[in-house]
């Protein structure tokens, strides 16, 4: 009788232990990787303005990370690009639009994402006036509503639209002539041709890029933190 309890009381603390692992790894599942400091939601602003600046005859579209977390990496990683202009660093799967004839911008942002078949609540932004006003954004919009959005602002004689292109570009992962299976970005802007193939779409990543090259007073500074603290 001994033994059997011994058993039970051990297979039931391994068990336990594995439930504690897989409850982990739900809560961090979508965490993003943080670095030290972040710029002011002022300079999040400013950055969209500029940008705006160069889209003055169409809509520029930048696309949150779409993926979970993989098992080798300390943490989820947002796209470099969106994080820049939003400062949204754990927002998966939703998609700036800044307006460029209207001077707007609005965010378009899914319901909660899932993790291992469980909703992962409160991770996602919710729609609303009070989420725009705090993002100092437009609008903040149920992601369902992106089309008929994009659609509308087409009919109305936005010329183009404007999306970021990966350098070096993407494998599609298949042999050429095939449909595209793997690329974030390219798996992106086979979407968005798909669903307004009339109009014009081009590369924005130039000036993305130039933009990001050149750093802020406070993004230098949280660069020799960051450094400092790889170091110490």
């Amino acid at each position: 009788m001994a033994i059997r309890t011994c058993t039970w009381t051990f297979q039931n603390t391994s068990q336990n232990i594995w439930f504690q692992l897989l409850m982990l790894g739900l809560v961090t599942a979508f965490l993003p990787i943080r670095a030290i400091g972040q710029a002011s939601w002022e300079e999040f602003a400013t950055r969209r303005t500029v940008l705006l600046s160069h889209a003055k005859d169409g809509l520029v579209f930048l696309k949150a990370n779409s993926s979970e977390k993989e098992m080798e990496q300390a943490g989820w990683i947002q796209n470099a690009s969106f994080f820049y202009y939003t400062g949204l660093g754990e927002q998966p799967s939703a998609i700036l639009v800044l307006d460029g004839p209207r001077d707007e911008t609005h965010l378009f942002v899914p319901p909660d994402p899932f993790s291992f078949g469980v909703p992962v609540a409160g991770l996602s932004e919710s729609p609303g006036d009070d989420t725009a006003q705090r993002l100092g954004l437009t609008s903040v919009r149920p992601w369902d509503a992106f089309e008929t959005f994009i659609q509308e602002r087409l009919d109305a004689g936005v010329a183009r639209l404007y999306i970021e292109r990966p350098r070096p570009p993407e494998s599609t992962g298949v042999p050429e002539g095939m449909q595209t299976v793997s690329g974030s970005m390219k798996l992106w802007e086979e979407s968005v041709r798909a669903s307004f193939p009339d109009v014009g779409i081009e590369s924005i990543s130039s000036i993305v890029n130039e933009m990001r090259w050149v750093k802020s007073p406070n993004e230098i500074e949280i660069l020799r933190k960051n450094a400092h603290m790889t170091t110490s």
